[in-house]
C-alpha cells in the first residue's frame, strides 16, 4: 500500500507543482512583453499587503524551515493545507511581480506539505511520515529539474540527514513517477540555461575550483546570515505596510538596473554574450543581496536558492574576469553557491552534471561542492565560537 501511495504522491505533487510553475511562467511572459518591469513590484506589494493582513495565519514559517520543524516535532501536524494554499498564493505574487526570491522554496513547501498530508491521512508511523514528507519534496524537485537523482539526494541530504533504511524507496519511487507528469503531460523543462563547454586542462580547472569554492563558501555565510536576519526581523516587527516598503525599494532598484529582475531578464545569456561589464556585475551582486534581504524582511515569500544561484553566476563571472579570463566561471560559481547554501554537495553535483549533459565534470563539480560546503560550515563554526 505504501509503495502505491508513494507512486500516487509523486504524480499528484508533480502535477500540482507543474501547474503552478506553468502559471508563473505564463504570467512572467506577459509582464516581460510590457517592458516596464519596475512598476510591477509596486502592484505586487499591494496584493501582498492584503493577503498577509487578512488571510495569512499565525504560522509564518515557510519552505525548508517549516518542513524541518514538522519533522523535528513529528507527533504534531504543523503543516496545514489551507495555510499552504495561502502561502503558495503569496509566493506566486512574490515571484511574478518581481520581488527577489526563487521557485525552489515554494516547490519544497508544496511537496513536503502534500507528502505530510498523505502520511497523516493514512495514519502512518513517525518514520513513515518523515519519509513521505521527503517523498513529496523529492517528487517536486525531480519534476522541476527533470532530474530524479537530484530530488532524491536533496531529500536524503537535507531532510533525512543521511538516515538510510528501506523507506528510502518511497522518495525514489516518488521522484521517478513524477517524471511521468513532467515528460508526457507538460513536456517542459523549467530550469534550463545556456552554458559553455569546459575546455580547460584539469590542473587549471582544479586551481580555479579551489579559488571559487573557498570564496563561495565564505560568501554563502554572509548570504545565509542576511536571510536569517531578515526572517527574524519580520517575525519580531511585522507591520501591515511592510510589503509596500519592499515594493518601493525593489521598483527603484529595477528602474536603474532591470538586470536585478532575474526572472524577467536572462542575465546568464548576457554574461555568455559579454553584455555585462565587470563593474555592473559587482553592482548587481550588491543589489541582489539588498533586494533579497528586503523581500524577506518586508513580507515577500519564496525560496532563497534562486537568488543564491544568481549570485553564484555573477561571482563566477567576476572571478573569470579578474583571474582567469575563462568562460566557465559562471557555472562554477553557481555550483559553489548552491552547495554552500544548501550544504547538499551530492545533490548539487548531480544537478549541474545533468545540466551540462556530461558526467566528465562530475568529479570537478563534486570537489567544488564539497569544498564550498566545508568552507561554509567551517566559517559558521568559527563565528559561533566567537559568539
Amino acid at each position: 500500500m505504501k509503495i502505491v501511495a508513494s507512486i500516487v504522491l509523486g504524480l499528484v505533487v508533480s502535477f500540482i507543482s507543474e501547474l503552478i510553475l506553468e502559471g508563473i511562467h505564463i504570467s512572467i511572459d506577459q509582464i516581460v512583453v510590457t517592458g516596464t518591469f519596475f512598476v510591477f513590484p509596486l502592484i505586487g506589494a499591494v496584493i501582498l499587503t492584503i493577503i498577509r493582513k487578512y488571510y495569512l495565519g499565525n504560522n509564518k514559517s515557510f519552505g525548508l524551515d517549516e518542513i524541518q520543524d514538522e519533522l523535528d516535532h513529528i507527533e504534531y501536524k504543523i503543516m496545514d493545507m489551507k495555510d499552504t494554499v495561502v502561502k503558495t498564493i503569496l509566493t506566486f505574487v512574490t515571484l511574478v511581480f518581481g520581488f527577489s526570491a526563487g521557485k525552489f522554496g515554494p516547490l519544497i513547501h508544496i511537496g513536503g506539505s502534500i507528502g505530510s498530508k498523505f502520511a497523516y491521512h493514512f495514519k502512518l508511523k513517525e518514520d513513515d511520515i518523515r519519509y513521505f514528507s521527503a517523498t513529496g519534496v523529492s517528487a517536486s524537485l525531480a519534476s522541476f529539474f527533470s532530474n530524479p537523482l537530484f530530488g532524491i539526494f536533496f531529500s536524503f541530504e537535507i531532510l533525512l540527514k543521511y538516515r538510510l533504511n528501506y523507506r528510502i524507496i518511497y522518495p525514489i519511487i516518488g521522484a521517478f513517477s513524477s517524471l511521468l507528469i513532467n515528460r508526457f503531460i507538460f513536456k517542459d523543462i523549467f530550469f534550463n540555461f545556456e552554458h559553455y563547454e569546459n575546455l580547460l586542462p584539469m590542473g587549471t580547472l582544479i586551481t580555479r575550483i579551489v579559488i571559487i569554492g573557498v570564496f563561495t563558501g565564505i560568501f554563502a555565510t554572509l548570504y545565509k546570515y542576511l536571510l536569517q536576519q531578515s526572517k527574524d526581523f519580520l517575525k519580531r516587527n511585522e507591520k501591515w505596510y511592510f510589503p509596500l516598503i519592499a515594493g518601493s525599494i525593489i521598483s527603484l532598484v529595477g528602474y536603474f538596473y532591470p538586470e536585478n529582475f532575474s526572472l524577467y531578464v536572462n542575465v546568464n545569456h548576457m554574461i555568455i554574450n559579454r553584455e555585462i561589464l565587470l563593474h555592473t556585475a559587482i553592482i548587481l551582486v550588491a543589489l541582489k543581496l539588498l533586494t533579497t534581504t528586503v523581500t524577506f524582511a518586508f513580507g515577500g515569500l519564496g525560496g532563497g536558492f534562486a537568488p543564491a544561484i544568481y549570485l553564484g553566476m555573477l561571482i563566477g563571472y567576476i572571478f573569470s574576469q579578474f583571474l582567469f579570463l575563462s568562460d566557465c566561471g559562471n557555472i562554477l560559481g553557481m555550483v559553489g553557491m548552491m552547495a554552500a547554501f544548501s550544504n547538499a554537495p551530492i545533490a548539487t553535483t548531480l544537478l549541474f552534471t545533468g545540466i551540462m549533459g556530461t558526467y566528465t565534470m562530475f568529479m570537478p563539480y563534486f570537489i567544488l561542492a564539497l569544498l564550498s560546503s566545508f568552507t561554509n560550515k567551517a566559517v559558521v563554526k568559527v563565528m559561533n565560537s566567537i559568539k
